[in-house]
């Protein structure tokens, strides 16, 4: 709260948007700033109630999240967290309750459909960098002069962000290059196979890519057409990753690769699981949701067949004698989970036995149903 001041709108300022009863938290601690009316300006935000006022410039704000709050009527977002710099403020204000670096906006019904959109392109705008609003009319030369050197130190200024971020991404360009160029080389030359630490710094560039436009709720008017793009958008990222671990990924891990693309428009796990449970129904889909004996839920490529898995099972048993959910993760590439799931569908399918001691669960191969 130590980046508050009290201060009330300026008469210069053009309100983009307000909505009324918003609580203020002082990171999790409720403040006495209770169910107030809330402004939003190109520069500043304002929480007022009758005579008070307070006032938080954006310049403080790193980024915004939304939080979905479980009900009885279902989940809605009606928690927006702002997350801020460290304060430099000098004018007075509100004594910080906290040493956190975030406030929350706790709407008492749920976040106005639009508001959490509109407050990002603010706050991405950065508008405060063009100059103060200012307080009195300037006339003269000497007044045209000054206006035009605020606006040309501005633009310096917003040329000068933009190179930066410019620079930065040719670094990250040139270095996908480069390694992208000596993948090829090796595979055209045919001089040995690639590293794994130049396959895992490879994937980390693209994964750093993400998805340009996310799909986002608030896009659309109605759940089903959400959740049919939402599949759609899954299935695009999560394709190749799944080819890759032989076909099927566990759920928890789906989850994580999709919001890493994602970036800052995290996905919650409810929405992600109606998606997935929508591949289910769509019969032209290449990835199906399955759910295992145990409970355990997983993508699956459609292409991916049950007997070729428990092939694989059964030449790993054969090879290693016997294997436990860790040994056979390290030896095919899945998840430890996955590995798991593997084993006891082959024991359920008599390819395999188990043995519980006190090292754990093992299995081993059932040569009982093997032919003399």
């Amino acid at each position: 709260m130590d980046r508050f001041e009290y201060a009330k709108l300026d008469p210069a300022e053009t309100v983009i948007c307000g909505h009324k009863n918003v609580t203020l938290y002082d990171g999790d601690y409720k403040t006495s700033f209770h169910r107030g009316n809330i402004i939003l300006t190109a520069t500043r935000f304002f929480w007022t109630l009758g005579e008070a006022w307070l006032s938080l410039q954006l310049r403080y704000i790193v980024y915004i999240e939304c939080t979905v709050t479980d009900t009885l009527f279902g989940s809605k977002i009606k928690t927006i967290v702002i997350h801020l710099l460290p304060s430099d403020n000098t004018n007075p204000g509100p004594v910080a309750c906290v040493t956190g670096n975030y406030i929350k906006l706790d709407f008492k019904d749920k976040v106005p459909e639009g508001f959490f959109d509109v407050f990002q392109k603010t706050i991405g705008e950065k508008k405060w960098l063009i100059g103060k609003i200012p307080h009195h009319i300037r006339t003269g030369i000497g007044g045209i002069e000054k206006n035009i050197y605020e606006k040309q130190k501005a633009s310096d200024v917003s040329i000068t962000d933009a190179f930066k971020d410019l620079d930065r991404l040719m670094i990250t360009a040139k270095d996908m290059v480069m390694i992208s160029k000596n993948i090829s080389e090796k595979i055209k030359e045919k001089q040995g196979a690639i590293s794994d630490d130049e396959t895992v710094r490879f994937k980390s560039y693209l994964l750093g890519l993400g998805v340009d436009d996310p799909v986002t709720r608030s896009s659309f008017t109605d759940s089903n057409s959400y959740y049919t793009t939402l599949c759609k958008e899954i299935i695009k990222i999560i394709q190749v990753s799944l080819d890759e671990v032989g076909g099927t990924m566990a759920l928890a891990e789906v989850y994580c690769r999709v919001n890493r693309a994602r970036g800052l428009d995290l996905l919650s796990p409810e929405d992600l699981m109606h998606a997935c449970f929508m591949m289910n129904s769509d019969t032209s889909s290449p990835i199906k949701l399955k759910q295992f004996d145990s409970g355990v839920l997983a993508l699956q490529s459609s292409m991916c067949e049950e007997s070729v898995v428990l092939k694989k099972i059964v030449e790993a048993l054969k090879i290693s004698g016997s294997l436990s959910a860790q040994e056979l993760s390290t030896s095919i590439g899945v998840s430890v989970l996955l590995a798991k799931e593997y084993l006891l569908t082959a024991e359920k399918n008599g390819k395999s036995c188990r043995d519980e001691s006190i090292e754990g669960l093992k299995f081993y191969l059932n040569k009982f149903l093997e032919e003399n």
